[in-house]
């Protein structure tokens, strides 16, 4: 379905997910009993939006929108451990798109799973433990009329947080910005951030966190995962 821009931006579920001009950031102080001898605070994006997974999808939706990516296609696909497929399934009929397929790996928690089960046009592909759930996500978008939206190598990923997480983070911590903690999953977050603090607060320390080797948690990858399947710049 042929939608032209004015009518993506004024989808209601479109509006209500455009990070543009929102304050979707909140900032919780951790407890001062711990006597850290600093002030640390815990970002949480449930302001405005369920969780963060939900400005990338936009951005990524959009950008690859404008482009003319999505004409001719009725599937979308996406690799994903759960609320980045839920964020492209809550927006994929805005954007012309009449199925999703979410490909997981097994080793995902059913607790994932089940946000999926309300939702009528989703498929799920479950990948043996062990396989590239990624790589599975490649494949099954070269049938025809599919479109696999790639957060690990997709521009719009790190654009996102670099045009809106950072700021929002820079707004709820009034510009008072230390040292930033980043888990590294898509590394869209850290990268964007990232991109965000070397120009306007070159003094800020990002740490990117991974799990250890070989540590299953859903999200996160481990060095070896994020060398394997990620082509975003995060250095």
């Amino acid at each position: 379905m042929k939608r032209i821009d004015d009518v993506v931006l004024m989808d209601p579920i479109v509006k209500a997910l455009n990070p543009e001009g929102r304050q979707f950031l909140r900032a919780r102080i951790l407890p001062p009993y711990l006597n850290l001898g600093f002030k640390m605070f815990a970002l949480l994006a449930y302001g405005e939006f369920s969780h963060i997974k939900t400005v990338p999808v936009f951005q990524m939706m959009y950008e690859d929108y404008l482009k003319g990516c999505y004409q001719g296609k009725h599937t979308i696909v996406a690799e994903t451990s759960g609320n980045t497929g839920w964020s492209i399934a809550r927006q994929a009929r805005a954007f012309g798109f009449e199925n999703v397929k979410i490909v997981m790996s097994a080793d995902v928690p059913a607790s994932k799973r089940d946000i999926f089960s309300a939702m009528s046009t989703v498929e799920i592909i479950t990948v043996p433990k062990g396989n590239s759930a990624a790589a599975r996500a490649i494949e099954e978008a070269k049938k025809p009329g599919h479109y696999n939206l790639d957060q690990y190598r997709h521009l719009g990923n790190m654009n996102a947080h670099e045009m809106y997480t950072g700021p929002e983070i820079a707004r709820v911590l009034d510009g008072n910005i230390g040292i930033i903690a980043i888990a590294m999953g898509s590394c869209g977050t850290a990268a964007g951030v990232g991109r965000f603090l070397k120009k306007e607060y070159p003094k800020a320390i990002l740490i990117g966190v991974q799990p250890k080797l070989g540590e299953q948690v859903p999200g996160g990858r481990d060095r070896q995962k994020i060398a394997t399947d990620v082509t975003l710049p995060r250095e």
